[in-house]
């Protein structure tokens, strides 16, 4: 029975942006902010040439953010983080090393969530309260791993599919369609990211829906 529950909730875990399956099977996620404004989110950072050059971006035109980081990346780069903070965004975890988590031993789930979470807080002084599983794929045990560490997931209602390589025009037209209540998926981590500011800058200078927080 556990087998097959587990073969279906990692089944269900494809189904990224079908929340109905995904949330029927493994609840408790995060799709939509239940506010009037979307929700920008930025994975797999922070990156020491891509972050900062976000941040200034963002302050420039007053936005605030969700990063959802790496542990890894977040003893590489624990001033960026620091800043991060420091400029009003909030920090999510988004694991230690970014495995898929739902191919791992409970033990190791357990592992990249609390080296993560303990990496935020030496870096920058803060316990995330948000996570984000990489790949958008979770399963009943790794829910269980959030919950019990007080962490609540969050997903997308708009995936940017930024790490696709998209030219910076087409990304900007992706984002035109972003909705109040939205949470949207974007990179600054992702190395195949390469247009996402630029599309970012292009939208935000164009005109956008209310930005804001969870």
């Amino acid at each position: 029975m556990v087998g097959g529950s587990l073969a279906l909730s990692y089944g269900a875990s494809w189904f990224g942006e079908v929340r109905g399956l995904h949330d029927w099977l493994v609840p408790g996620a995060i799709w939509r902010t239940g506010q009037p404004h979307a929700v920008l989110t930025f994975d797999d950072g922070p990156d020491p040439e891509n972050t900062p050059r976000l941040l200034d971006l963002l302050g420039t035109y007053g936005v605030k953010a969700m990063f959802f980081v790496v542990g890894e990346q977040v003893a590489r780069e624990p001033a960026l983080v620091q800043r991060i903070v420091a400029e009003g965004h909030r920090i999510g975890n988004h694991s230690w090393s970014h495995p898929w988590l739902v191919r791992l031993s409970r033990r190791r789930i357990e592992e990249e969530i609390e080296r993560c979470q303990r990496a935020v807080e030496d870096a920058a002084g803060v316990s995330p309260r948000y996570v984000r599983p990489p790949y958008g794929q979770r399963d009943f045990r790794v829910n269980r791993v959030f919950r019990e560490r007080g962490l609540t997931p969050v997903l997308w209602s708009r995936n940017l599919r930024d790490y696709h390589g998209s030219r910076a025009e087409v990304l900007a037209k992706r984002l035109g369609r972003v909705q109040p209540g939205e949470v949207v998926l974007c990179h600054d981590g992702d190395p195949l990211a390469k247009h996402t500011l630029a599309g970012l800058e292009l939208w935000l200078a164009d005109g956008h829906p209310p930005l804001g927080l969870l």
